[in-house]
């Protein structure tokens, strides 16, 4: 590894895996099968280096998403590293950014504590939101569906 590469500061429990300039359902499918073989090396933190990513689709965040619910089965942090500000964008608006801890680089990603694995990103992804990731939501997001549904309307005083 050249001495200028960010992954030669990353600390052995510690995996940064650099993603491509684009994201799309062209390779979404052999990019998430890259992140999800580094999590059978006994790691504590996953980050996915898209430092050099400029493009991602919704396939790209549906990945994202794919590989933050198997991290967090498999109690590991995931860290995404983003720097291009229509990535960014598009994890905002897909609400993909509020699912996984995001970085401005893999130094600050790698420093932060992993403490936080069984906590993070315990938000329960709505069906609505599966769906529109193009996940399957599974039981326990009807629930909360149910649940919303179930809540009385507020009432003006």
């Amino acid at each position: 590894m050249p001495a200028d590469d960010p992954a030669a500061h990353v600390p052995s429990q510690v995996a940064a895996v650099a993603l491509p300039a684009e994201i799309d359902i062209a390779n979404a499918d052999p990019v998430r099968d890259r992140l999800l073989a580094a999590l059978g090396q006994g790691l504590a933190v996953l980050i996915a280096d898209m430092s050099s990513t400029t493009f991602c689709d919704s396939a790209g965040v549906r990945m994202l998403v794919q590989v933050s619910q198997r991290t967090r089965a498999a109690r590991v942090a995931f860290r995404v590293v983003v720097t291009a500000r229509g990535v960014l964008r598009v994890l905002a608006i897909s609400g993909a950014d509020q699912l996984m801890d995001i970085y401005p680089d893999v130094a600050q990603a790698a420093a932060a504590p992993a403490l936080a694995v069984p906590d993070q990103a315990q938000r329960t992804v709505t069906s609505d939101e599966a769906g529109d990731a193009g996940l399957d939501p599974g039981p326990q997001a009807q629930e909360v569906n149910e649940a919303e549904q179930a809540q009385p309307e507020p009432t003006a005083l």
